[in-house]
């Protein structure tokens, strides 16, 4: 076996476990998140009417991110239209629950 064979050897070691720890990430956000598309999300910045749910992927700080229009404190969308993405470790309702 050559340095090029275990260097290749190795990167498609590498690239399976990450794949498995992926999914592991996934399927903990996923199981952990208790918002759907059509639900509003409110963080530090704002409330946003979730359009998307994705994954962050940051190790075990790993959660749900969430993209959507922004509201006006009165529920409504913002003239703009304005889009962002929102983060579940951001959740205001869990920041009070602490």
């Amino acid at each position: 076996m050559t340095k090029e064979e275990l260097s290749e050897r190795i990167g498609e070691i590498e690239r399976k476990a990450w794949a498995v720890k992926r999914n592991a990430i996934a399927e903990y956000c996923f199981f952990n998140n208790g918002y759907n598309i059509g639900d509003i999300f409110c963080d530090h910045i704002g409330c946003v009417l979730i359009k998307e749910i994705a994954i962050h992927y940051d190790g075990l700080n790993s959660c749900c991110k969430y993209r959507g229009v922004e509201l006006k404190k009165d529920g409504t969308a913002k003239k703009n239209n304005a889009e962002r993405w929102a983060y579940q470790c951001n959740d205001i309702k869990s920041a009070k629950k602490n």
